[in-house]
């Protein structure tokens, strides 16, 4: 298994946390994430219906 530069970690958890105080402000009340592989590197998708 290949590691994640920390960087690019760093980035996902920001983003995750992010969304996740979204909805605690009521900002959002649906959103979609699709975690995929392309061209081999993962790609993260957010989708939200706000």
């Amino acid at each position: 298994m290949t590691e994640m530069p920390k960087e690019h970690l760093e980035q996902a958890k920001d983003l995750f946390a992010y969304i996740i105080q979204e909805h605690m402000k009521d900002n959002r009340s649906l959103t979609t994430i699709k975690i995929f592989k392309q061209d081999g590197r993962l790609k993260i998708l957010e989708l939200s219906d706000d």
